[in-house]
């Protein structure tokens, strides 16, 4: 993904394991200045290597999450040497700074600077901008075809996602899906599933451009493309709402007016949640989407007919 979608790199390459032996061959033939961890990516003995070299270090969208916590408190000494070598933390939340310094680190190191999913925000909103309007151009949708979307699915949801689609096609004959797979080798996997249920299926890179898509369900089998599509949205559906892991698209589905959809073991970050509250919908009970896809919201929307 990085070579396809990054420019203006000098290198792309995989981390080195954390062993004393790897990791200074590579600080050897990289000879970075800085060195910039992300969330939760701390590696003891590659910070150790970086300190004795000079290499500055610094941790960006830093975050503690509540299941780790208590186990970083067990092993705080160690955690208190390893924090020792980093230069700056920078923090998703004030929750995850009070922990991170409850675990061992300077708090003259630590700041709160919020998550940087929240930074695209302002960004999905802009319809005008010139990557939304080019994705849209594939979903010329007429504004009574109402549109789901099942976003960053698992496997074992897509089978949910239809079977909750195929209720709606009875109410809604003329509904379309759009399944977004959280990793791109399961798009022939949803691809797969969706035929065995006798949808009509086709692949976002096989649409025609400026032309309503002739499918009941479209695999978005890209990447990058997922939030412009919440524009044209009646229902959105958070993946990993059927795992123990939380939704991860809650900050994106904050800028449509689509409603969400909750299943049984739905979460959503704490942190997301207050951030977002009052500015998106309360999540819509499962069998209550037939109901919801009545009209699309943003009747003006980029992805409608002319």
């Amino acid at each position: 993904m990085a070579r396809t979608r990054l420019q203006d790199l000098d290198a792309i390459f995989f981390l080195p394991f954390d062993l004393p032996i790897f990791v200074n061959r590579t600080l050897r033939l990289v000879r970075p200045r800085l060195f910039i961890m992300m969330e939760t990516e701390i590696w003891p003995n590659l910070l150790r290597a970086c300190r004795r070299r000079g290499v500055r270090t610094i941790l960006v969208n830093g975050r503690i999450s509540s299941r780790s916590y208590p186990r970083y408190r067990l092993i705080r000494g160690f955690f208190r040497r390893v924090l020792a070598d980093v230069d700056r933390f920078c923090m998703q939340s004030d929750e995850s700074a009070r922990r991170l310094i409850d675990i061992g680190a300077d708090p003259a190191k630590v700041v709160v600077t919020g998550s940087l999913k929240f930074e695209s925000v302002d960004a999905l909103g802009q319809a005008a901008g010139r990557g939304a309007a080019r994705i849209l151009r594939y979903f010329r949708i007429p504004p009574a075809r109402p549109v789901f979307v099942a976003a960053s699915t698992l496997k074992g949801e897509e089978r949910h996602v239809l079977a909750a689609f195929a209720a709606v096609r009875r109410v809604h004959p003329s509904a379309l899906l759009v399944m977004a797979p959280r990793k791109p080798e399961r798009f022939g996997d949803a691809e797969a599933l969706a035929q065995a249920e006798g949808f009509r299926v086709m692949r976002r890179t096989h649409l025609a451009v400026d032309a309503e898509p002739r499918a009941d369900v479209v695999i978005l089998d890209t990447i990058g493309e997922l939030a412009p599509l919440f524009q044209i949205a009646t229902v959105v559906f958070g993946g990993a709402a059927w795992s123990t892991r939380a939704a991860t698209t809650s900050w994106s589905r904050a800028s449509t007016e689509a409603d969400r959809v909750r299943a049984p073991n739905g979460k959503t970050s704490r942190k997301m949640a207050k951030t977002f509250s009052g500015q998106f919908k309360p999540p819509v009970p499962g069998n209550q989407i037939p109901g919801k896809l009545n009209t699309r919201p943003g009747s003006g929307s980029a992805g409608q007919h002319p």
